[in-house]
This record gives C-alpha cells, structure tokens and sequence, in this order.
C-alpha cells in the first residue's frame, strides 16, 4: 500500500515540475483598491523565456509589445530547475491616490539568485530596483525573508512592470501585492511561528545532545546531525540564514544550501539504518542505502569541486526520491519483521508524506496558498524529529528494561550458586585440614630443596664471576689489538672512530697500518657478537699483519683474496664445513702531491662512502657481493675500485651495525636515512661529526637495545 502512495506522489510531482501551469491568453490588467491585499487572478502575468540571458529592457519591452506571449495561471511561476532567465510583464492600475505609496511586491521563495525590477520613472525613462539571494541581505530594500521591493506609481494611471529573474535552485516564485501596513503585520505572526518551530528543533537538538553524553549511544549522535541539518536546511529555504546566520555574505547563503541537504538526507538514512540495525536484518537493503550515502557525499564533492549548481540539485532531487523510496521500504519490511522500536519510526515517516503531500498540491494550486499549506512540510519534519525522539525513548526503555531483567536473571543465578559453593566450601574444609599435614610435611621437604638450591646458587655466582672475570680480560686482549691513540693521530690526522660492541667484546674491529708510504685502513665485521665475534676478530687481525706486512701484499683486492683463502684454510671449513667468515672494506691512502690522494678500495659486501671536496653528496662505493670465509662463489673475485679525492675530501667506513639498528617500532635506520645523515653533517669538524652521528644513534635506538655490534671511521684526507 505504502509504495502505490509514494508512486503517486512521485508522478504528481514531476509532473508539475516539468510542466509549468501556463497558456497564451492575454494578460488582464491588476487593479489596487484600497485594501491590503490582492489575489493575482488568472493570467495577469505574461512572461518570457531568455534562454541566453541575454535581452535587455528596451528588447523586452518590444517582444511583450509586437509577439503572442504567455501567461501563468495563478501567481505562481515554476519551472523546476533551469538555466533560463524569465521575464514577467504586470500590467497595474492603483485605484487610489493616497495608497500609491503603499503597495509591495513579494516573491515568497528565498532560493532565487537575481531579481530585477524594471519601471519607469516620471520621464518615461527605465529604472531597475535589484535584489536576489546573490545579493547581501542588508542591502534588500525591505529587510525580510522573502524578496520584497516597493512598486512606485506615478499616478493612479495604468504602470507597466517587468520583472526580470535568474536562479540555479528550483525556479519557482509565488508573486503576491500586498499593502504595507498589513504585511509587516502578517509577517510578525509569521516570524513568530517559524521562531516557534526553531525552537522546537532547539529543543529536539539539546534534549537528544543530554541524553547523548548520558547513554553515550551512537544513534543518537546521528540523530542529532540529522536535526541540525534539517534545521539548517529550513531555515536556509525559508531565508534565515541569509537574514540572521549569513547577514553580509550572500555567497555562503547560497551554496551551503545543496551541502547542507546532502548532509540532511545523509544522516536521516544512517540514522534508519543503525537505529533500525537493519544490516543484521537485510544486507540488501543496507547497502541500498550506503549507496545512496556514497552518492550524497559524491555529489557534495562534485559540486564543490565544480560549482554546478543546476545538475547538483538535479542529482540531489533524484537521489532524494530514490532515497524516499528506499527508505519506505526499509520502515515497510521493519514493520513486517517487526523489528525493535519500528512503531514510532513508521510513524514519522508518516508525517513528512502528508506535509510533502500538502506542499506539491499547493505548488499544483489544487490547495490555497495560505499560511498552513505554505508551512505544512517544515511542521512536518519538526513532528518527524519528535517521534524519532519517541522511538529513541522507547529503545532506552526497552534497553533499560532488557537489562533490569538481566539483571534479575543473573542474581537469581548468584543466589543458586551461592548455595551450591556454601556445600562446596564445607566438603572443601575438610579437604583442607587434611591438606594441611600434607602441607606440613611437603614445607619440609621444601625448606631441605631451599638449602640445596641455595648452594647451588652460590656455585652459579661463583662461576658468573669467573666467565666475567675471563670476559674482562678478554676484553682488554682486543683492545690491544685496535690501533693505540698515537698511532691513528699520526697516520690519520682528522679522523674519528666508533666503537661500540653490543656485549662486553666485539665481533666488529678496525686495522690500521702504514706500509710502502700507503696508509692501509679496514673495517672488519665478524661472524657473530660477544666472545665467538671475539676469537673471529683475533684470527683477522693476525691473518691482515701476515698479508700486509709479511707478505708485501697492498693490493686492497688481493687482500681480501688471500684473507679468504688463509680463512678457509685456518679454519679447516672444506673439511669440517665451517661456515664463519667476516664482511669487510678496505682502502689504500697514498698522497699524490699537497692537494691530492689516491684512494684504492675494495669491499666484501661492505662499501666505502665519500664526499668530495667542495660537493655536499655523498657518492657510495658498493662492495663486491662475496663473504670472506665460509662457503662462497669462487668464480666472484674481489673488484678494487680506484679514487683520486681532493684535499678536505671525507672517507667513511662502517659495518652494518649502524645502519641494521632498528627503533622501537622496529624500523632500521636503512642504507638512505644513513646516507642523508652522511649528507647532513660532513661539513661539520671531524669530531663534531661524530657527535652528530652519535646523537642520531642515541635517539634512534631510544626505548630498545642495540642489536649488533657497530663499528665505524671518518676521515678527512688532510
């Protein structure tokens, strides 16, 4: 029954809209008589269509003159949604004298963008009065709602008026003449109305905003979103808000009015469907309607974006049908399936079909144009947001009752096992004091354990000290073995060196010598951390002194070949398979002349980082992809790579510690962020360098533990 009604209504609907009530008559003169108002009978407004926008008043005049025009039955014009602006033509004769001053025109429609008013003065000239929604209020002529302008009359002879109007809202004007000492009466009586209705939407959006942050309910919220915006909304079709809200800024009159019905239906439909939770019902009909909320935010978008009012509205009316439909179905099949609380839900939606009803009919002029028929659709919606305001009541009462009920059935369950647990603790007791000589004995058997676990702890204590007493003193044999301080401030000069082992030792080293007037600098990362990092660390450093200074090998590539070979070999790893190996990069420093170095490098998986002098970037020497030790590709040789640096160049060296140290959140600081803080501080001192590089460390590693030992050395070539 309900979708046959709506079907109806639709029909009516568009039909009036797309079908302006009108014929080609001519129009009868408007006569003023000494009262205070005046029905517009039937066709005395002629009119014309501008579809470029482009006649003037000289033009107009001629057409309504020399051609057939057209006439409106009723004083009311609508032609729905057009890019046209229309012409209409009065043709009025004051009966007398003393009321010439007195007579307004009203257009009772707040949504229309221009309105101009053509007349002519006592010199036969034209004279144009304007207003419209596009235009500040405080510069109406007559500070109301809707648009009124004072017609002038020069005698009580016949006076010709041509109002000219262009809108991008629904074209629709209600054109009345009324005395002004009657309408500033009427429109007292009417404000008082439309303030009482304010009020109650008031009164709805505070009650619901109290209960709110009492229930903490989320249907509530939606519900007072729905209120404010339909609030908003009714006040912005009826003018308020350009006459009290937006007094000197016509423009945000104008457009908050598609947004804000957007909202408006937005949130009635999410409102229907959490306070329904009609996704646990029918998943068919919740995501009708998220679709339809999808397209009302679509269509916010498209028309901020795009300021194209006409086809925005066009898009709203029809998503708003749709969405009418929808949701009667959705009150339709609640009621059905008798759903929680749908009662009161049905019958609010009662309310805005009968006021939607009252409004078409009286645009259709079937019903007067009088003061309920005008207000009947905002009366109505005020009465559906007092019954949503009942159906949320009777669900925090349902709710509330569900509970008390609840309640009671759980404390008849307590009282029950209270009962059961009374007999319980009474057989229990009895298990106690036979648990208790049990518990005696089992106390004594455990003091004689505590004793024995007692020495055995001791023992423990005495072996931890001795594993740290060979850990310190193993710690003292590597220190040995890195370069003493006068070593690397005679072969280095401005330099800085980082050293941080993750244990008490380290499995990362660095080895410094000076041999055939080339300074030979590595670092050196071992198979593991802690004491087995160690060994691999005194193993290397031996096998490095044989290379270089036995064995005359300076070569940065062969190096490294005859590392890994003396590796294998040391640990036996081809019969044994022994896996431990290390990662290393190794340079040459040879002074070329007063200004320049040359650099040979070559790395095993680790790299050389650089910056010339004069450069802020810092280039990156990548090592060949081949361990020292263990299992590797014996056809991947060892690339040296050759540098010729100028003075004030920066060398950097480093294992992976750095740059594998994560955070908290277990994010590593990566091979860029190290590059861009490479970047950031190489102009910097030598040592203020390494500060900087510390404090990066210290705050990056904040709230976790270091992961791996780290080692590190810049130089500046000097």
């Amino acid at each position: 029954m309900y979708y046959r009604i709506y079907l109806f209504l639709f029909l009516i609907f568009l039909n009036h809209f797309l079908f302006a009530q009108q014929n080609n008559h001519k129009p009868k003169n408007i006569i003023l008589k000494n009262n205070t108002f005046v029905n517009i009978d039937d066709n005395s407004i002629a009119y014309i269509e501008d579809k470029k926008s482009s006649y003037n008043i000289k033009i107009i005049d001629s057409l309504f003159t020399y051609t057939p025009t057209k006439t409106l039955k009723k004083a009311n014009a609508n032609f729905y949604l057009t890019p046209s602006s229309y012409w209409f033509r009065f043709e009025i004769k004051i009966k007398e004298e003393n009321q010439k001053d007195n007579w307004l025109l009203k257009m009772d429609y707040a949504l229309l963008d221009y309105i101009d008013l053509y007349y002519q003065d006592k010199n036969q000239k034209w004279q144009v009065k304007k207003t419209g929604d596009f235009y500040a209020f405080n510069t109406r002529e007559i500070k109301d709602k809707a648009f009124v302008l004072k017609l002038p009359f020069n005698s009580t002879e016949k006076h010709i008026f041509y109002v000219r109007i262009k809108t991008n809202s629904v074209f629709q004007v209600p054109f009345s003449l009324e005395n002004s000492s009657s309408y500033f009466q009427n429109i007292l009586e009417e404000e008082v109305f439309l303030f009482i209705l304010t009020g109650v939407f008031l009164t709805l959006i505070f009650y619901n905003l109290f209960l709110l942050l009492i229930l903490k309910d989320f249907s509530y919220l939606l519900y007072v979103l729905f209120i404010i915006n339909c609030a908003f909304l009714m006040t912005g079709i009826i003018g308020h808000n350009a006459q009290y809200i937006f007094y000197n800024n016509a423009f945000l009159a104008e457009v908050s009015i598609i947004p804000i019905s957007c909202l408006f239906f937005f949130f009635l439909v999410w409102f229907t469907q959490q306070f329904l939770h009609i996704k646990d019902y029918s998943k068919f009909l919740y995501y009708c309607l998220e679709t339809i909320k999808v397209l009302l935010l679509v269509n916010i978008l498209f028309y901020c974006l795009t300021s194209q009012t006409i086809l925005a509205n066009r898009i709203l009316h029809i998503l708003i049908l749709v969405g009418i439909f929808m949701l009667l179905i959705t009150v339709i099949y609640a009621t059905y399936r008798k759903i929680p609380h749908h009662f009161y839900f049905m019958i609010a939606f009662i309310f805005p079909i009968i006021g939607t009803s009252v409004y078409v009919l009286k645009l259709m002029n079937i019903l007067p144009h009088i003061f309920l028929t005008t207000h009947a659709s905002r009366v109505s919606l005020a009465l559906q947001g007092v019954f949503f305001s009942f159906a949320l009541a009777d669900k925090y009462r349902m709710i509330k009752q569900k509970l008390i009920e609840t309640q009671k059935n759980q404390n008849e369950k307590l009282e029950i096992k209270v009962k059961e647990r009374t007999y319980q603790v009474e057989g229990l007791n009895q298990e106690l004091q036979t648990q208790n000589e049990e518990l005696q004995q089992s106390q004594e058997e455990i003091l004689a354990q505590r004793e024995f676990i007692q020495g055995k702890n001791k023992e423990l204590q005495e072996q931890n000290t001795k594993i740290n007493s060979s850990i310190q003193a193993a710690l003292i044999i590597q220190q040995a073995i890195l370069p003493y301080q006068e070593k690397k401030d005679k072969l280095l000069k401005n330099y800085f060196d980082i050293f941080l082992p993750k244990d008490v030792v380290s499995g990362d080293f660095y080895w410094l010598n000076e041999m055939n007037n080339k300074t030979f600098i590595a670092v050196i990362d071992c198979t593991g951390h802690g004491v087995p990092g160690a060994f691999m660390t005194m193993i290397a450093n031996s096998l490095l002194d044989k290379i270089i200074r036995i064995q005359d090998i300076y070569a940065p590539a062969k190096i490294l070949e005859h590392l890994h070979q003396d590796i294998k070999i040391m640990l036996r790893q081809d019969e044994i398979n022994n896996n431990n190996g290390m990662d290393m990069s190794i340079i040459t420093i040879e002074k070329k002349d007063d200004t320049t170095y040359n650099i040979e490098f070559a790395g095993a998986k680790n790299g050389l980082f650089y910056k010339e002098n004069k450069n802020k970037k810092i280039q990156y020497l990548e090592g060949t992809r081949k361990g020292i030790g263990g299992q590797q590709n014996e056809k991947t040789h060892f690339e040296q790579l050759s540098l010729s640096l100028e003075k004030g160049s920066c060398l950097y060296l480093s294992t992976d510690g750095f740059i594998d140290q994560n955070n908290a959140q277990r994010k590593k600081i990566g091979m860029k962020n190290f590059t861009a803080l490479l970047e950031k501080v190489a102009n910097e001192e030598i040592q203020n360098q390494k500060q900087h590089l510390l404090q990066y460390l210290e705050s990056h590693i904040q709230n976790t533990t270091q992961r791996d030992d780290i080692c590190m050395i810049g130089i500046q070539l000097s």
